[in-house]
This record gives C-alpha cells, sequence and structure tokens, in this order.
C-alpha cells in the first residue's frame, strides 16, 4: 500500500480540532497545564505555529505505520491507534508523573487527547479511499 498524502493532511487537520475541541471542553475544566491558573489558555500564536507540525508528523508516521501494516479497515485502524497510544503517549505521560511530577490529572487528561487523536488519524489514513 502507498500513503495517501491527502489523506495524511485531511486527518492531521482533523485530528488539530478534535484536540482544540477536546481542550477547550476538557483540559482547563479538569486540569490546567502546570503552573497556569485555572482557566489559563496557552498563547494562541504558540498553538498555530506548532500544533499543527506536530499533528502533522504524527499523521505520516501513522499513515506509514497504516500503509506499511496494509490496515484497510476499522478494526485494524483502531487496533493500530490503540498500540501506538499505548506505546508512546501513553507510556512518556506516565513517565512524566513518576519521574518528572507531573500531575496524575495533566497526564490523564493529554493521555485523553493523545488517544482522541490517534483514533481520528487511524481511521482516516487507513479507511481512506
Amino acid at each position: 500500500m502507498e500513503i495517501e498524502f491527502q489523506a495524511v493532511a485531511v486527518a492531521a487537520a482533523a485530528a488539530f480540532l478534535f484536540a482544540v475541541a477536546y481542550h477547550t471542553a476538557v483540559s482547563r475544566r479538569l486540569a490546567p497545564p502546570p503552573g497556569a491558573e485555572a482557566g489559563a489558555a496557552p498563547r494562541p500564536w504558540k498553538i498555530l505555529a506548532f500544533e499543527p507540525v506536530r499533528i502533522l508528523v504524527v499523521a505520516c508516521v501513522v499513515a506509514g505505520l497504516s500503509a506499511g501494516l496494509g490496515i484497510a479497515d476499522a478494526a485494524g485502524a483502531l487496533g493500530l491507534a490503540l498500540a501506538v497510544w499505548a506505546g508512546f503517549p501513553l507510556v512518556l505521560l506516565s513517565g512524566s508523573v513518576v519521574w518528572s511530577g507531573l500531575p496524575w490529572r495533566h497526564a490523564a487528561v493529554q493521555a485523553g487527547n493523545w488517544l482522541g487523536r490517534l483514533l481520528v488519524i487511524a481511521v482516516i489514513v487507513g479507511l481512506w479511499p
């Protein structure tokens, strides 16, 4: 299978929109970023400058894995998303809680955000026609 770059772009855009909605609905209420006052939001220029690039990189990696593994159905896409989530964001965030003192609530919110992003990306790139 080949990587469909249009699917990667759509997946990255959808994951970015998911992350914005997720953080708007969940993050500020449950676990503001460490050192921030409750309800404080990151500067918009930082979000717009960095987050689309980060998500695009993740979408490219997931698309490459999906193509390499020949994923073409929802079950395979969901399995890939869960495996990538457990192997990377979940492991990194749990290490940040244990070794760096990141509050567990903040890590849980971020873990949910990354799970959602990866599900969106994997489903789009895995099921792209």
